[in-house]
């Protein structure tokens, strides 16, 4: 990759994120600028109902709460709810940390466990990732299979002779049944559970499995509801398997995305550095073509040259390349016939050359 092309994409990417900026700071700032003058006036009030208490003890008060915010722990309930460091929500934890999705709402405050925290996730992240590729080979293998069954079904019982527009359908039906299944259906899930709206549910999913996780919402059963020890045990310990899987296929997902973008930045780039003049394409085509006829012998001719003959038998199908198609192309030109002991044929000159030495 050369200088212009880093250039081009370091801008690229700081266009990208200019227009984020633009489009968040539209959509958000108004609301914030309203909950600040909401708690303004909602601490004055306060303020002003209880003469007793001073504005330094208020402060005091909300420092104490936000703090306790940070550490986890929500001020709604009472301090003798649902522990955040119990078995299973230490569960949960480990299962942020190895994963890297650090929601951010939950930490370590001892200085042992911040020390464990970089130990365990020095060797648990590395193992995390083996196990998020092994998952992501099992899912690939199965696409493999579902993508050939999809096709062939598309091909001879639909009557889909493009191979593109069929590599399309197939790859939208495997994508859209395993996004549906690994994050739409986990989200009516938690939709149930946490009381949340499908909506919320449905960001919560894609902000975790994408590993932003800003930890603005996190699945953890409403403490206000009767749950039983062992129910939160099994909760925590299928969402971090969801985890696993969910993160496979993002990963996947992502990476094919990834993969079509470089292909078009590719191709967008060598548009650009290198446009040949239509001169240079004919001459190019004129010297070097093709003929064929299939099930027979193909004949090339490159710089006026006839090439050695290459017989091809071809498997044919109703469908344009269908999946599992078979071409044999044999190339054993026995020496006698190859281009330097062709008679008459010098192996740098051209039939118009040999045309007229022969006169």
């Amino acid at each position: 990759m050369n200088w212009k092309t880093l250039l081009i994409l370091v801008a690229a990417f700081i266009l990208y994120l200019a227009i984020g900026a633009l489009v968040f700071s539209a959509l958000e700032s108004p609301q914030e600028e309203e909950a600040k003058a909401e708690l303004r006036a909602y601490k004055e009030a306060i303020l002003s109902n209880f003469t007793c208490l001073s504005e330094e003890d208020l402060e005091k008060l909300v420092k104490r709460i936000k703090n306790a915010v940070e550490r986890g722990i929500n001020p709604l309930h009472n301090v003798s709810s649902r522990a955040h460091w119990d078995f299973s929500s230490s569960f949960f934890f480990s299962g942020t940390v190895v994963t890297t999705i650090g929601y951010g709402r939950r930490s370590p405050t001892t200085e042992g466990g911040k020390d464990f925290c970089i130990v365990y996730a020095i060797f648990g992240i590395p193992f995390t990732g083996l196990l998020l590729s092994i998952v992501g080979k099992f899912y690939q293998e199965s696409f493999g299979r579902m993508r050939g069954h999809l096709d062939r079904i598309l091909c001879d019982y639909c009557s889909v002779t493009k191979r593109k527009v069929r590599l399309f359908i197939v790859w939208l039906g495997v994508g859209s049944f395993t996004y549906g299944l690994l994050v739409l259906a986990p989200a009516g899930i938690f939709t149930v559970l946490e009381d949340w709206s499908y909506r919320i549910a449905h960001y919560y999913c894609f902000i975790t499995l994408t590993t932003i996780g800003f930890g603005d919402y996190v699945a953890t059963l409403d403490p206000k509801h009767d749950t039983p020890g062992a129910l939160y045990i099994i909760y925590d310990v299928a969402v971090v398997f969801w985890y696993v899987f969910g993160l496979s296929f993002i990963a996947i997902l992502i990476s094919t995305i990834g993969t079509r973008e470089e292909k078009t930045a590719k191709k967008l780039m060598s548009s650009v550095s290198y446009k040949p003049n239509s001169a240079h394409r004919e001459t190019s085509s004129s010297k070097n073509a093709s003929y064929s006829i299939e099930g027979a012998v193909e004949l090339t001719i490159q710089d006026g040259l006839i090439e050695p003959a290459a017989y091809r038998r071809t498997q044919f199908s109703s469908c344009e390349e269908p999946e599992g198609s078979t071409k044999v192309v044999l190339n054993d030109v026995p020496p006698s016939v190859s281009r330097e002991n062709q008679p008459g044929v010098k192996p740098n000159s051209s039939i118009n050359d040999n045309y007229s030495g022969n006169n």
